[in-house]
């Protein structure tokens, strides 16, 4: 490592905390300001201060994910025009490096920092999902533990619900199950028990729930385990034939499973990439194929988008000479803008219609000739 590595790569890292600095900064006081009354009128085991803390450190990580390309980009520009200001280029210049030489540490770093930036994405928050969507309260009472986000199973049909969610016990309290209308011969639409345990898939039963202390729909126990009419597949399990269950016990089989009650809709953006593939195999998954389709191709595609608007906006600035170097950062920063505003539409469309390939692709594919051209001309 020379030199001018270590200068620019010391200097490029100073700017990208004091950007993330200013970025994270400025949404803590915001947020802080908007609810500092909720805040302080917390009572529970964690002190307000605790939760402000733990609340906040969850998401930065969360901003440093989604606002990567940004920070990459403007710490990257501020140094560039700094360096340009202080004839900086020049020197190089005389002393024969090249500009394509010079900006060669900028991109080493903005590869670590993607790599670091797919760390979080794909290690850390997948394993903190719970305690980033988590509200203040159930921060500060973690004795209490989580709300039930609604959910329906698209196998079986039925819709899970229920008070808490008890992470460490494994179990939900108070648990309603809801049927479809007519969905058994027998009428009854609801099952509602003191507390349900997920229990993984075993020899003597599917995934599911084990609901205990049944409190309604208790006729459906002494019947034989059901199915739904329009499927083969049981989805009740009842005491009758399953000599393991207590009398006043029935397992409800299902593949959704705690944490998806616990994370709800926002699953989808908080899970890793393995766990999408798992997911999309789900029968019972109840969030929409596209929207997990175009996730995954965006997640296998994030790597290079992270680093697309450092590649165009930074070598427009370069191939200017000194007296335009502000027509190539307006030049470099708006196409830098625009392949985000792009990404953006392009992964709301996929979304929508159901194109999830293009809509990670396209971005890539329509701002990628403009980067080859401009490091063409940076290299000749």
């Amino acid at each position: 490592m020379t030199l001018l590595d270590r200068y620019i790569g010391y200097n490029f890292i100073k700017q990208m905390i004091l950007w993330f600095v200013v970025l994270i900064g400025m949404f803590i006081i915001v947020d802080v300001f908007q609810n500092l009354d909720s805040y302080f009128s917390l009572r529970g085991a964690r002190s307000p201060w605790e939760v402000m803390v733990i609340h906040y450190f969850y998401i930065s990580f969360s901003i440093i994910d989604l606002f990567l390309p940004f920070l990459i980009v403007m710490s990257a520009l501020a140094l560039i025009v700094r360096m340009i200001r202080r004839n900086e280029i020049i020197a190089l210049q005389s002393s024969g490096v090249s500009k394509f030489r010079a900006i060669c540490p900028f991109l080493v770093c903005a590869i670590v920092l993607s790599a670091g930036s797919l760390w979080v994405r794909e290690v850390f928050i997948p394993r903190h999902k719970s305690e980033i969507v988590q509200t203040t309260n159930e921060l500060a009472n973690p004795q209490n533990g989580i709300s039930v986000k609604q959910a329906e199973d698209k196998w079986t049909k039925v819709v899970l619900d229920g008070e808490k969610i008890f992470v460490g016990e494994n179990l939900i309290k108070s648990p309603i199950i809801t049927f479809p209308l007519k969905y058994f011969d027998g009428g009854v639409d609801k099952i509602q028990g003191e507390t349900g345990v997920y229990c993984p898939a075993n020899q003597e039963h599917p995934a599911g729930y084990l609901i205990q202390k049944v409190s309604k729909g208790n006729e459906l126990l002494k019947k034989p385990s059901l199915a739904p009419r329009w499927g083969k597949h049981l989805a009740l399990l009842t005491p009758v034939d399953h000599p393991w269950l207590k009398e006043n016990e029935c397992f409800i089989v299902s593949g959704i499973d705690l944490e998806h009650l616990m994370i709800g809709d926002q699953w989808v953006s908080l899970a890793s990439t393995s766990q999408l593939l798992s997911e999309i195999r789900n029968q019972s998954s109840h969030y929409k194929t596209k929207d997990i389709e175009v996730n995954i191709h965006t997640r296998i595609l994030r790597p290079i988008a992270d680093l697309i608007p450092l590649f165009i906006a930074l070598p427009f600035i370069l191939i200017q000479n000194n007296h335009n170097a502000i027509r190539g950062l307006i030049i470099g920063g708006v196409l830098a803008i625009a392949f985000i505003g792009v990404q953006f539409l392009c992964l709301y469309c996929g979304s929508q219609f159901n194109i999830a390939v293009l809509a990670a692709w396209i971005p890539i594919l329509l701002f990628t000739p403009i980067i080859a051209n401009v490091f063409w001309s940076l290299c000749h």
